[in-house]
């Protein structure tokens, strides 16, 4: 009884961490960053990706669904290559035209997978204004990237007392047939 408790305790952790592995990806080594991953329509985007080899050549690919026009470093055009600086950082601007949601995938020049992001491109965030910060202060903060694990770790609380109390259930039906 144990056991079978066990194994639908670690299903349910697998489960509820499956999701988290689909988010983001760097590779070993790599540090891939982007300035705002919910810009609005038509403003520059920094992408960043660190820990290249110097003058490693690097190219981005940007994918969007539902497919909208995309400017790289003020081209026309969803893919562009760069080399890497001395120190191995390369940084590419990208600029999206249309409500969608982005993938960026960074690879190397045998098309190894470096990094990949996700922009969520919207009109709402479009017509927030921008207040520009005073020369030679700080906003204080990190830059919001990645995502909130609320959801998650609320969704593993429900999970663990629901077994909990299947848990208990099972363990009364079964001291009931024992001493009957």
């Amino acid at each position: 009884m144990l056991r079978r408790a066990l194994l639908v305790a670690a299903a349910a952790v697998a489960l509820i961490l499956a999701p988290s592995v689909a988010m983001a990806y760097e590779a070993p080594g790599f540090n891939a960053t982007v300035s705002d991953p919910t810009p609005g329509i038509g403003q520059a985007v920094t992408v960043s990706l660190s820990g290249n080899a110097a003058n490693a050549r690097v190219t981005l690919n940007v994918a969007t669904s539902p497919t909208v026009g995309v400017r790289i470093d003020g081209v026309a055009g969803a893919t562009a290559t760069k080399s890497a600086n001395a120190s191995g950082n390369v940084s590419f601007s990208v600029v999206v035209n249309g409500a969608t949601t982005a993938t960026l995938r960074m690879t190397s020049a045998t098309g190894a997978l470096l990094a990949d992001q996700v922009l969520t491109v919207s009109a709402a965030n479009s017509s927030v204004p921008q207040v520009p910060a005073a020369v030679g202060t700080s906003t204080g903060g990190l830059s919001a990237t990645g995502f909130g694990g609320g959801g998650i770790v609320a969704g593993a609380g429900v999970l663990l007392l629901v077994g909990a109390g299947a848990l208990l259930v099972a363990r009364r039906r079964h001291s009931s047939d024992v001493s009957a």
